[in-house]
């Protein structure tokens, strides 16, 4: 899973000060070689422009008095979307049942990316079905893995 570089106190002080305004931080990520520092947040409702702006109100300061990030960098705040990225291991049990897209540190039976139906979740790894084969995937050895969405025609 997604490791962020950012020391866990500042990661809890973010999530605490945007829960106070009815948000939850779904992962922090360093992207664009360290250039980009994006946040992603959610609530039930669905997350909206507003909702972003808020945030980055209340974390740039947070960030500003951080001396471990990069000079320079830029703060992105926005909704993890349909094809979410997949940070905790609460994120993959909430997506069982989905097409995930993972990609690997190390690899599994020789691959380092799995595309596959997400079966089983436990404390320390998950079952993806791709096609006919099966892959247990540590959660210690994933780079990156985010959901897939699926076009769903419905009848009527």
């Amino acid at each position: 899973m997604q490791v962020g570089l950012l020391q866990t106190g500042l990661r809890e002080s973010i999530a605490e000060s945007i829960q106070a305004i009815g948000l939850k931080c779904w992962g922090i990520e360093m992207v664009a070689r360290g250039s980009v520092l994006r946040v992603y947040i959610d609530k039930a409702t669905g997350v909206n422009l507003q909702d972003c702006t808020e945030a980055t109100r209340i974390i740039s300061p947070l960030l500003d008095a951080e001396d471990s990030l990069p000079e320079g960098y830029t703060l992105e705040v926005s909704s993890p979307g349909v094809d979410r990225l997949l940070f905790e291991p609460e994120h993959w049990s909430d997506s069982i049942g989905n097409v995930i897209a993972v990609q690997l540190l190390e690899p599994v039976e020789g691959r380092k990316r799995l595309k596959g139906r997400l079966d089983r979740v436990n404390d320390r790894k998950a079952l993806l079905k791709e096609d006919r084969k099966s892959y247990w995937i540590p959660f210690n050895q994933v780079k990156r893995a985010r959901v897939v969405p699926e076009l769903r025609l419905e009848n009527g």
